[in-house]
């Protein structure tokens, strides 16, 4: 069994995962500054519909090192993330207007 968040986080990370694939084909791999880097969601369920989880940095072609978290919360706001993956996130103050 899986788990679930509020939709806001959801189409935050729809949203990041459509970057992803534009830049790279892959849903959850970016590019930075000549490295390359993925990110993978914690299973956990959070009580206020947030996605938590770690980004990892590319150590050649099998290994990777974790570099932070990343952490969207429930209404969709990123409170913590790489640049790439602000810059891909929706623009969540027009949505409210």
């Amino acid at each position: 069994m899986g788990w679930s968040c509020r939709a806001e986080a959801g189409a935050t990370m729809d949203a990041w995962v459509r970057a992803c694939v534009a830049q790279t084909g892959s849903s959850n791999v970016f590019r930075r500054y000549g490295s390359t880097f993925f990110f993978e969601c914690d299973n956990v369920e959070h009580d206020d519909g947030a996605i938590t989880g770690a980004i990892f940095q590319m150590d050649g072609e099998d290994q990777a090192h974790e570099v932070s978290q990343f952490r969207i919360e429930g209404d969709g706001e990123v409170s913590s993330a790489p640049m790439f993956l602000r810059l891909a996130s929706p623009d969540l103050t027009s949505a409210a207007a």
